[in-house]
């Protein structure tokens, strides 16, 4: 089940990568507030090169990017 588990993933951050490419330059910081897994993160900091900021209330992280936990308060 874990192999499906991380195939899903990562086509939901795949997918999510997609439509938000043309419009993220290398030149943007993006500030991803419930980065989840933050594969999405990678993607962009990785493929576009611009600074990702990932943040959610739990780490859930599945990557060696930082990520800020933060409850709303």
């Amino acid at each position: 089940m874990k192999k499906i588990d991380e195939w899903v993933h990562n086509q939901r951050a795949e997918w999510s990568f997609r439509k938000l490419k043309d419009k993220i330059h290398k030149e943007d910081r993006v500030l991803n507030l419930g980065a989840g897994d933050c594969r999405l993160d990678l993607l962009l900091r990785n493929r576009i090169g611009c600074d990702v900021t990932s943040v959610d209330v739990e780490d859930h992280n599945e990557t060696s990017l930082d990520l800020t936990i933060y409850n709303g308060t």
